[in-house]
């Protein structure tokens, strides 16, 4: 269990007011980390915690959410802290209520999805390495979409699936994949 009075002084100290007896709920979705729901002053907080070794997800967790919001055309929650308190890495984000889906929302989201989508870089890739769950990811720069996708996330998927013995049938396809993968991407922008 954190040390819920250390994270309360190290939210304080990132100027979210928490009292240190706050008492934190523990909220579904936590598949890696803890998740938890704290209340604030200001409103809120999703909080996830995990061992000291999780601080650097969570710093790319929280630098990918503020790149996402960047743009401003789709609602992201905002980054409230990401840090440590005592043998615990935590990341605290505004909490964000959600209603039932209705078509409206979901044709809304769509178009949000599309325009995010319409941000662009100079080049692929990221300025930092972030996770999918626990697997890393990898984000070298790269010129091109294809090379990019090859070999930064197919090439990379099946190098960890063939380090842990998923040989033969997967990687003969997988190779014969990352050697077509131009002709999917044919006349595309």
């Amino acid at each position: 269990m954190p040390d819920w009075s250390s994270i309360a002084e190290a939210l304080r100290a990132a100027g979210t007011s928490v009292s240190a007896t706050a008492a934190p709920r523990s909220v579904a979705g936590g598949d890696i980390s803890a998740a938890w729901r704290l209340e604030a002053e200001t409103g809120p907080l999703f909080l996830k915690t995990g061992p000291l070794s999780s601080l650097d997800m969570f710093s790319a967790e929280a630098d990918g959410l503020e790149e996402l919001a960047a743009p401003g055309v789709i609602r992201v929650p905002r980054v409230t802290a990401c840090d440590t308190a005592g043998d615990t890495a935590f990341v605290a984000l505004e909490w964000l209520e959600f209603e039932a889906p209705t078509r409206d929302a979901e044709h809304r989201l769509g178009e949000q999805l599309a325009a995010l989508h319409e941000v662009t870089r100079e080049r692929f890739g990221w300025h930092r390495d972030n996770t999918i769950g626990l697997t890393p990811q990898h984000n070298d720069p790269a010129d091109d979409w294809v090379e990019f996708f090859r070999e930064q996330r197919l090439g990379f998927q099946l190098g960890l699936a063939a380090d842990r013995g998923y040989t033969g049938q997967l990687q003969a396809q997988g190779a014969q994949l990352m050697k077509r993968l131009p002709v999917y991407f044919e006349g595309y922008e």
